[in-house]
């Protein structure tokens, strides 16, 4: 698989070169969003906002992660949630946590009644960044039978993840 160098507001990343790439029209330097679209359907996020923002609703990196996976646990119409992995990582040189989520999503029913739960994952990856003042949030939402590629793509993405660069001056 080849993959293309996404770069703005001195956030950077790989990603699949045969995925369409959309950025938050209201992204800004210290907050925004950029999603990458597998032509599967499956997406990729990646989120920044203010750390100093993150730091006074959570004790840390790690408490941010339980937060995020515990809004999809109260999800409506999730079943069967189970976290199966988290990982303690290094990531352009900040500690990071990934953790891996399997559910279930059950489609709207009628009368009442659900439909079948379609298997989902959730990977994500949290981390704080001191030196762009940033936290940053990855995660790639798929379904249960694209998980292994998805899985792949998400680490290869992680590792590329770039939060703060170099000043150049010309």
């Amino acid at each position: 698989m080849q993959f293309d160098l996404y770069s703005a507001y001195g956030v950077s990343i790989l990603y699949p070169a045969s995925w369409r790439v959309e950025l938050n029209p209201s992204s800004k330097k210290q907050e925004g969003d950029v999603v990458f679209h597998s032509p599967e359907k499956d997406k990729l996020y990646v989120s920044w906002g203010p750390l100093e923002k993150a730091r006074n609703k959570f004790e840390g990196v790690a408490k941010h992660a339980e937060y995020s996976v515990e809004r999809i646990k109260r999800s409506r119409d999730v079943s069967g949630f189970e976290v199966s992995e988290t990982t303690h990582l290094s990531v352009n040189g900040h500690e990071a946590i990934f953790t891996v989520v399997k559910f279930g999503v059950s489609p709207p029913g009628m009368l009442g009644f659900k439909g079948r739960p379609s298997p989902k994952r959730v990977y994500s990856m949290h981390l704080y960044c001191e030196q762009s003042s940033r936290y940053l949030v990855v995660y790639t939402l798929c379904s249960e039978e694209a998980s292994e590629q998805a899985l792949d793509v998400t680490k290869k993405c992680v590792d590329s993840l770039k939060c703060h660069n170099d000043v150049i001056d010309l």
